[in-house]
């Protein structure tokens, strides 16, 4: 019995207090070693929880660039795409396409123009009848509304912005003060071999620049007057089939005075022209029959 007491007296006895020196139990440190598994633990979690830097901008990129370059449904990508491939790869090389000259799609306009007459005469056996505008109107638009309004742009391309004085007014410059001014250098043109076998072009030229000067009311028009003196001047070139001698001459007239109505890029002091005179010349030998004064004769004109 006193053994039993004595044991009793043990298992009930306080332990150590705190701050004691005693030596904790085997309970105390397993509630220690629980603690410290404990924190452990939360630290593994807070470690994981913590979110991931943020990828940058290029990841973002990429991922989508590599979803919309592989998304075929279900099938097996192919190397993934990465950005730096367009960043890092080397350029690819760039065809230069062929250089344009200037004034060339002027060139191309005025070939149009021919063919197309050419075409419409060859449309029919009565060739007479389609070249009177008298008879056809097709002629008239095909002559007047677009040849020589697509061989005003080729003259007009190069030409020099200058200014004219008329009856005390301004006004711009035009093609026709170009042929009327050309007309008068071929007074003091010498007979020499640039010039052989242009002598009939030059006579021609000045009597035409003379005739369309003389037309009843083509001088009179308020608006647009040197226009329809230009369409009459082409249009007695087409009747006299000498049109493209005409245009040839600008080639050997006076270098001066082309030289101070046309720049430098211009078709009249290019390589193309040769080219425009081969377009022009395809409708020599047909029946032209074109009146100089339609424009003001014609109402509805």
């Amino acid at each position: 019995s006193k053994s039993m007491s004595t044991s009793e007296e043990t298992s009930l006895s306080p332990g150590p207090q705190i701050g004691n020196n005693s030596t904790p139990n085997t309970s105390e440190r397993a509630t220690k070693k629980v603690k410290e598994a404990s924190k452990k633990v939360m630290d593994t979690v807070s470690t994981e929880a913590t979110p991931r830097p943020r990828a940058p901008s290029t990841f973002k990129a990429t991922k989508y660039l590599n979803r919309l370059f592989h998304s075929g449904g279900g099938q097996k990508r192919s190397k993934p795409f990465a950005l730096s491939n367009l960043v890092d790869s080397k350029p690819s090389t760039v065809v230069a396409a062929p250089a344009v000259r200037p004034g060339q799609g002027n060139l191309h306009e005025l070939k149009d123009a021919c063919d197309s007459i050419v075409t419409y005469f060859k449309s029919d056996e009565d060739i007479v009848a389609l070249g009177d505008d008298s008879i056809s109107r097709n002629i008239h638009v095909l002559v007047r509304a677009r040849l020589c309004s697509t061989l005003l742009k080729l003259f007009n391309f190069g030409l020099r912005p200058r200014l004219r004085v008329s009856n005390n007014k301004t006004h711009r410059v035009h093609v026709w003060h170009f042929l009327l001014e050309l007309a008068d250098s071929f007074d003091g043109v010498k007979d020499t071999e640039l010039i052989k076998g242009y002598d009939h072009s030059m006579k021609r030229f000045k009597q035409a620049i003379s005739t369309v000067k003389s037309v009843p009311g083509l001088q009179d028009l308020a608006k647009g007057k040197d226009d329809a003196c230009f369409r009459a001047f082409v249009c007695a070139g087409l009747m006299d089939n000498v049109l493209h001698e005409w245009v040839s001459l600008s080639s050997v007239a006076d270098r001066t005075l082309v030289a101070k109505w046309y720049a430098l890029e211009s078709v009249i002091r290019s390589e193309l022209l040769p080219d425009a005179v081969s377009a022009l010349e395809e409708l020599k030998g047909f029946p032209f029959k074109l009146q100089l004064d339609y424009e003001t004769s014609q109402l509805d004109l």
